[in-house]
């Protein structure tokens, strides 16, 4: 848990930083273009819309790579933030919105240490003849397996 919250707060801060660096950026792009880096019509220019369009696109990636290794949670945060075109840019609606529908599957090694410590070893072993470790589907906070359950003879 720790290390997960570690990389959350390691992930905000490169996010704030990469912002508060392309900033400064922008503004030294604004005074080569010859605008006034205080004027906010300024942030209509071309070439400054294009600058914010690559640093949106470049960042939306990484947070998209990382959401995806965060799993669970941090999914249904991408979702969310994938949805909101009312304040979030295109770039980050587009490179999210992958989060709507494909999630890549989870190990099967540790779908089934979940499925053990949920419903503990005893019922794993006395119900289920075979779970098949290829996922039906998956999703943001579970995946689905097919099982066939041992038949019990009665005497």
């Amino acid at each position: 848990r720790l290390v997960r919250r570690f990389t959350v707060f390691r992930i905000a801060l490169e996010v704030f930083v990469g912002y508060k660096f392309a900033s400064f950026q922008a503004k030294r792009l604004k005074r080569k273009l010859g605008l006034d880096p205080t004027d906010v019509d300024s942030d209509d220019h071309p070439d400054i819309q294009e600058f914010w369009s690559a640093v949106h696109a470049r960042t939306s990636r990484k947070l998209l790579g990382n959401i995806q290794k965060l799993e669970g949670f941090w999914i249904k945060v991408g979702q969310y933030l994938s949805s909101r075109a009312d304040v979030m840019p295109p770039e980050y609606l587009e490179t999210l919105s992958v989060l709507q529908d494909s999630m890549p599957e989870r190990k099967w090694e540790d779908t089934y240490q979940t499925i053990r410590e949920e419903l503990g070893d005893e019922i794993v072993n006395n119900c289920f003849e075979s779970i098949e470790p290829t996922s039906l589907s998956t999703a943001s906070l579970a995946q689905v397996h097919r099982a066939k359950l041992k038949v019990k003879k009665e005497n």
